[in-house]
């Protein structure tokens, strides 16, 4: 009977281990493991949920960020710099650059969403097909904003100055004038207007991603230390005074 109980609770000590051990076991390029369960490996992204929060939201990764993965079964899946959608140097970023300095820096065709990314690519292109620059105001970038919205002012103007006067006192568009064209050129400003929109917010996205990146590939802490301290002169009866104090280990 002993040996009955015995054995079954090695079988469920076992049986936890194994279960404890059940995790996906994802590596970044920074140091960082994290435990998980892979939902899906796409084209340019994982998608993964936290393996303490199965039920939780998912979480997608560039592929670029991922050293490599363990998966539950013991398989491993590493992942090659060629998989780094971000076409910007490292070195040719810094924090508090304009856009117009990065933004020929970055293909936004590239752009994986991250979680933490600042702005709705997709609804900045609606604000900004609702109103011409709207987008870019949203995303600080007020010199295409005020260009996008002055543009669509002025070709209602130009637009309102094709009415004439007809016979019966009210105001009809000639055929013949240049309305129609204006109002086309009005349909791709708009157009315009809303890829430009969906760009910024792709391309600073993509740069903000790249500061992260440098901030987790620096590690920092402060540790206690002590030391012996000259309490007197040199010499033979030197005395020492044990000294505290705090000290800063910075990792690159």
């Amino acid at each position: 009977m002993m040996m009955k109980r015995f054995l079954l609770f090695a079988a469920a000590w076992l049986g936890g281990l194994v279960l404890a051990d059940a995790q996906d076991l994802i590596t970044t390029r920074f140091g960082e493991e994290i435990e998980a369960r892979v939902v899906e490996v796409r084209e340019g992204e994982v998608a993964y949920k936290m393996y303490n929060d199965l039920d939780g939201p998912t979480f997608l990764l560039a592929k670029g960020d991922i050293l490599l993965i363990r998966f539950e079964n013991g398989e491993t899946k590493t992942f090659t710099d060629d998989t780094y959608y971000n076409a910007a140097d490292p070195d040719a970023i810094r924090p508090g650059m304009k856009f117009r300095e990065y933004k020929d820096l970055y293909y936004a065709g590239n752009y994986v969403r991250q979680p933490g990314d600042q702005y709705s690519a997709g609804w900045l292109g609606v604000a900004s097909f609702v109103i011409p620059g709207l987008g870019q105001a949203v995303a600080g970038e007020w010199g295409r904003a005020l260009g996008f919205a002055g543009g669509n002012v002025l070709m209602n103007i130009l637009i309102q100055n094709q009415l004439e006067e007809g016979d019966d006192g009210k105001y009809y568009y000639n055929p013949y004038s240049a309305a129609a064209a204006l109002y086309l050129a009005g349909i791709v400003l708009n157009i315009w207007s809303t890829c430009d929109a969906v760009r910024v917010a792709k391309i600073k996205n993509m740069y903000y991603q790249d500061l992260r990146q440098q901030r987790a590939a620096m590690d920092w802490k402060i540790e206690p230390f002590f030391a012996a301290a000259p309490k007197s002169a040199a010499g033979p009866a030197a005395r020492t005074t044990p000294t505290a104090g705090l000290s800063l280990c910075i990792t690159f």
